[in-house]
Protein backbone atom coordinates (compact mmCIF):
# COMPACT_ATOMS: atom_id res chain seq x y z
CA UNK A 1 0.00 0.00 0.00
CA UNK A 2 1.35 3.82 -0.59
CA UNK A 3 0.97 6.67 1.13
CA UNK A 4 -1.48 7.67 -0.88
CA UNK A 5 -3.94 4.02 -0.43
CA UNK A 6 -3.64 4.93 3.37
CA UNK A 7 -4.83 8.37 3.06
CA UNK A 8 -7.73 7.44 1.13
CA UNK A 9 -8.42 5.13 3.51
CA UNK A 10 -8.86 7.37 6.41
CA UNK A 11 -11.62 10.21 6.73
CA UNK A 12 -10.68 13.57 7.58
CA UNK A 13 -12.97 15.23 9.86
CA UNK A 14 -12.87 18.68 7.89
CA UNK A 15 -12.78 17.46 4.48
CA UNK A 16 -16.36 18.14 2.71
CA UNK A 17 -18.05 15.66 0.54
CA UNK A 18 -21.28 15.64 -1.45
CA UNK A 19 -23.26 12.77 -0.78
CA UNK A 20 -26.61 11.56 -2.79
CA UNK A 21 -29.11 10.50 -0.31
CA UNK A 22 -32.07 8.51 -0.92
CA UNK A 23 -35.20 8.35 1.50
CA UNK A 24 -36.90 5.27 0.27
CA UNK A 25 -39.04 4.82 2.71
CA UNK A 26 -40.68 4.20 6.41
CA UNK A 27 -41.92 0.86 8.00
CA UNK A 28 -43.95 0.30 11.58
CA UNK A 29 -44.10 3.96 12.18
CA UNK A 30 -46.11 4.96 15.44
CA UNK A 31 -49.87 5.77 14.64
CA UNK A 32 -49.71 9.39 16.47
CA UNK A 33 -53.19 10.47 14.97
CA UNK A 34 -55.41 10.07 18.13
CA UNK A 35 -58.62 9.66 15.99
CA UNK A 36 -60.43 5.99 15.67
CA UNK A 37 -59.93 4.59 12.02
CA UNK A 38 -58.23 7.18 10.81
CA UNK A 39 -55.80 5.17 8.84
CA UNK A 40 -52.27 6.03 10.74
CA UNK A 41 -50.14 8.84 10.62
CA UNK A 42 -49.34 11.48 7.78
CA UNK A 43 -45.48 10.93 7.82
CA UNK A 44 -42.48 12.74 6.06
CA UNK A 45 -39.13 12.99 6.63
CA UNK A 46 -36.21 15.72 6.91
CA UNK A 47 -32.73 14.56 6.58
CA UNK A 48 -30.16 17.35 8.00
CA UNK A 49 -26.65 17.83 9.18
CA UNK A 50 -26.89 20.39 12.30
CA UNK A 51 -25.94 24.06 11.54
CA UNK A 52 -25.81 23.02 7.81
CA UNK A 53 -28.35 25.18 5.37
CA UNK A 54 -28.88 21.59 3.22
CA UNK A 55 -32.02 20.15 3.98
CA UNK A 56 -33.69 16.87 2.20
CA UNK A 57 -38.07 17.06 2.97
CA UNK A 58 -39.92 13.79 1.64
CA UNK A 59 -43.42 14.50 0.61
CA UNK A 60 -46.38 13.55 3.09
CA UNK A 61 -48.33 10.25 2.81
CA UNK A 62 -51.17 10.46 4.30
CA UNK A 63 -52.55 8.15 6.58
CA UNK A 64 -49.71 5.75 6.06
CA UNK A 65 -47.46 3.76 9.03
CA UNK A 66 -45.21 2.25 6.07
CA UNK A 67 -44.78 5.12 3.21
CA UNK A 68 -43.13 5.33 0.33
CA UNK A 69 -41.39 8.35 -0.33
CA UNK A 70 -38.45 7.87 -2.81
CA UNK A 71 -37.14 10.92 -2.18
CA UNK A 72 -33.22 11.71 -3.92
CA UNK A 73 -31.22 14.70 -2.88
CA UNK A 74 -27.91 16.22 -2.51
CA UNK A 75 -26.55 16.84 0.95
CA UNK A 76 -22.76 18.73 1.36
CA UNK A 77 -21.27 17.45 4.73
CA UNK A 78 -17.69 16.95 6.58
CA UNK A 79 -16.28 13.93 7.68
CA UNK A 80 -17.02 14.85 11.43
CA UNK A 81 -21.09 15.13 11.04
CA UNK A 82 -23.50 13.32 11.26
CA UNK A 83 -26.79 13.20 9.24
CA UNK A 84 -30.04 13.48 11.27
CA UNK A 85 -33.03 11.63 9.87
CA UNK A 86 -36.08 13.14 11.49
CA UNK A 87 -39.56 11.73 10.81
CA UNK A 88 -42.64 13.72 11.69
CA UNK A 89 -46.48 12.95 11.76
CA UNK A 90 -48.19 16.25 9.94
CA UNK A 91 -50.98 17.55 11.52
CA UNK A 92 -53.07 20.96 11.64
CA UNK A 93 -51.42 22.70 14.60
CA UNK A 94 -48.44 21.35 15.71
CA UNK A 95 -46.75 18.41 14.01
CA UNK A 96 -45.79 14.93 15.54
CA UNK A 97 -42.50 13.65 16.20
CA UNK A 98 -42.37 9.76 15.41
CA UNK A 99 -38.30 9.22 15.19
CA UNK A 100 -34.83 9.93 14.71
CA UNK A 101 -32.29 7.96 13.22
CA UNK A 102 -28.53 8.97 13.06
CA UNK A 103 -26.00 7.89 10.55
CA UNK A 104 -21.91 9.14 10.54
CA UNK A 105 -20.41 10.46 7.75
CA UNK A 106 -17.28 8.63 8.48
CA UNK A 107 -19.47 5.26 8.27
CA UNK A 108 -20.50 5.94 4.56
CA UNK A 109 -17.53 7.73 3.16
CA UNK A 110 -15.79 4.41 4.33
CA UNK A 111 -18.69 2.16 2.59
CA UNK A 112 -21.70 3.61 1.36
CA UNK A 113 -24.74 2.71 2.99
CA UNK A 114 -27.79 0.70 1.73
CA UNK A 115 -30.26 -0.18 3.97
CA UNK A 116 -32.61 -0.01 7.25
CA UNK A 117 -31.75 2.43 10.19
CA UNK A 118 -33.92 1.95 13.32
CA UNK A 119 -35.85 5.16 14.87
CA UNK A 120 -35.63 6.20 18.09
CA UNK A 121 -39.14 7.32 18.57
CA UNK A 122 -38.01 10.21 20.95
CA UNK A 123 -35.29 11.76 23.09
CA UNK A 124 -36.87 10.48 26.93
CA UNK A 125 -38.57 7.43 24.98
CA UNK A 126 -36.25 4.83 23.72
CA UNK A 127 -38.89 2.42 22.08
CA UNK A 128 -38.31 1.09 19.08
CA UNK A 129 -40.25 3.64 16.45
CA UNK A 130 -39.88 1.27 13.19
CA UNK A 131 -37.58 1.78 10.56
CA UNK A 132 -36.16 3.74 7.65
CA UNK A 133 -35.41 2.49 4.09
CA UNK A 134 -32.10 4.86 2.97
CA UNK A 135 -29.43 4.40 0.46
CA UNK A 136 -26.36 7.14 1.22
CA UNK A 137 -23.78 7.77 -1.25
CA UNK A 138 -20.45 9.67 -1.76
CA UNK A 139 -20.66 11.41 -5.28
CA UNK A 140 -17.86 13.70 -4.91
CA UNK A 141 -15.11 15.05 -2.25
CA UNK A 142 -15.12 18.81 -2.18
CA UNK A 143 -11.28 19.51 -2.40
CA UNK A 144 -10.43 22.12 0.13
CA UNK A 145 -10.02 25.93 -0.73
CA UNK A 146 -6.24 26.87 -0.89
CA UNK A 147 -6.79 29.47 -3.57
CA UNK A 148 -5.29 26.59 -6.23
CA UNK A 149 -8.81 25.93 -7.41
CA UNK A 150 -9.31 28.98 -9.10
CA UNK A 151 -6.27 28.63 -10.87
CA UNK A 152 -7.27 25.40 -12.05
CA UNK A 153 -10.87 26.07 -13.21
CA UNK A 154 -9.51 28.88 -15.48
CA UNK A 155 -6.83 26.97 -16.96
CA UNK A 156 -9.60 23.90 -17.66
CA UNK A 157 -12.00 26.86 -18.88
CA UNK A 158 -9.26 27.79 -21.23
CA UNK A 159 -8.69 24.36 -22.16
CA UNK A 160 -11.82 23.82 -23.70
CA UNK A 161 -12.01 27.84 -24.62
CA UNK A 162 -12.26 26.22 -28.40
CA UNK A 163 -14.75 23.61 -27.92
CA UNK A 164 -17.71 26.82 -26.87
CA UNK A 165 -16.97 28.29 -30.08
Amino acid sequence: ATALDEHAASVDPSTKYVLEVAIISGHGLRDADWVPFSGGSDPYCVAEVTGKPDKITTEVVNSENDPTWNKTGKLTVQGADTISFTVYDKDVDADDLLGVAKLAVKDVIAADFDGDLSLQESFKDKAKAGTLKLKVTKVDTVAADDGKNEEVEAAALNEHADDVK
